[in-house]
């Protein structure tokens, strides 16, 4: 992977990382999971496959995010190999 890969996915996992660590966002995603479950009980039969993929988007947003934070971390660890290639060069 080259160095601006690496950089863009560190930056990239900075920003995943700061979002998973927002209140609001934490809250809204709560909200929306409690709105789904509450709907279930009573739901359709034929609108369970619905409420059933709201769910997964939800938890496979966050997912991602931590994906992200976990990509860049390992992005930060070669750009660092790679810095300390060239220095000692």
């Amino acid at each position: 992977m080259d160095e601006n890969a690496l950089i863009r996915d560190t930056r990239n996992a900075e920003q995943a990382q700061r979002i998973l660590e927002n209140e609001a966002f934490l809250s809204v995603v709560e909200q929306i999971k409690d709105r789904i479950w509450k709907k279930l009980p009573g739901a359709p039969v034929e609108t369970l496959p619905v409420l059933q993929m709201e769910l997964n988007v939800l938890n496979d947003i966050v997912s991602l995010l931590r994906y992200s934070v976990q990509t860049g971390k390992l992005s930060q660890v070669q750009l660092n190999r790679l810095h300390d290639r060239e220095r000692a060069a």
